[in-house]
């Protein structure tokens, strides 16, 4: 069953939450973080797992016996960013967040990658594209000549600020996190050789990944969105938890236990590629 829910409409979350479990349901998927965050004391009260697939935050709580966020949050994405400049023997690494949410958890999470590996970055500058010296220094830090300048932005800023740094000269590497549209338009071709971490769904060839992108195209006319395969390997891997579980004398019964479940299995072939770990 599914329950619209604006994104900000607190009050229509209790509602729908209540609907879905007055139904017995005990696995609840949602796509957006306040109303995930209104129902979650809910959740807790009545043993209900909430699955976020949406939209991912640095609020959602990462301890919480019933509650999981599916895709990474910008913490998480940050970090995994730095660790892969890492591993490409990147040592001089510029860094140029935003002052909002995103850019601020980014960096945060850049910062002590960095540190813990006993570097420290050649450049942190915390930009408003808003700022008067906004060019001086981003010129600034394409002169570092560094061997890459992560950008901790979004959307339209991403490619503002990406074409602004090409247009200052610097011709290295440049790494980011976001792939949204706007980010390309913004750029234009200036965003052609920037590597973006992404978890954009691409499926592989002659994989299950490409298997169930065939499926799903002929079942519903288009391609497989990141949400649809979530979506589809959160609930495959919730059923193969609880059929595991069950199959070892302890059956699955509320949120809690199949999020025990969930994690006894270190393991899963992921749609993505690999595995889901």
């Amino acid at each position: 069953e599914v329950v619209d829910v604006e994104p900000l409409d607190v009050k229509a979350a209790e509602s729908g939450f209540a609907k879905l479990t007055g139904n017995g349901s005990t696995a609840i998927f949602t796509a957006s973080p306040t109303p995930t965050l209104a129902v979650h004391p809910l959740a807790a009260a009545r043993d209900v797992l909430l699955i976020h697939q949406g939209l991912p935050s640095d609020r959602i709580p990462g301890g919480s016996r019933t509650l999981l966020q599916l895709r990474p949050s910008a913490t998480a994405r940050g970090d995994g960013l730095a660790a892969y400049a890492w591993e490409r023997g990147i040592r001089r690494l510029a860094l140029m967040s935003g002052g909002d949410e995103f850019g601020k958890a980014v960096r945060a999470a850049v910062v002590a990658r960095w540190q813990n590996l006993g570097a420290t970055p050649v450049a942190d500058e915390s930009l408003s594209l808003d700022a008067p010296d906004l060019r001086t220094r981003v010129g600034r830090v394409a002169r570092l000549a560094p061997d890459a300048v992560c950008l901790a932005f979004q959307g339209v800023e991403l490619g503002t600020l990406a074409a602004g740094l090409r247009d200052a000269g610097y011709g290295g590497l440049v790494l980011a996190l976001d792939d949204d549209r706007g980010a390309l338009l913004a750029a234009g071709p200036t965003l052609g050789d920037v590597i973006v971490l992404s978890d954009a769904f691409v499926p592989e060839p002659d994989s299950s990944s490409s298997r169930f992108a065939r499926a799903y195209e002929t079942k519903h006319g288009h391609a497989p969105s990141r949400f649809a395969a979530n979506a589809y390997e959160a609930v495959k891997t919730l059923a193969e938890s609880a059929r595991l579980s069950a199959e070892a004398g302890r059956p699955v019964t509320g949120g809690g236990r199949l999020r025990q479940a969930l994690l006894a299995r270190r393991t899963f072939p992921s749609v993505y590629g690999g595995e889901l770990r």
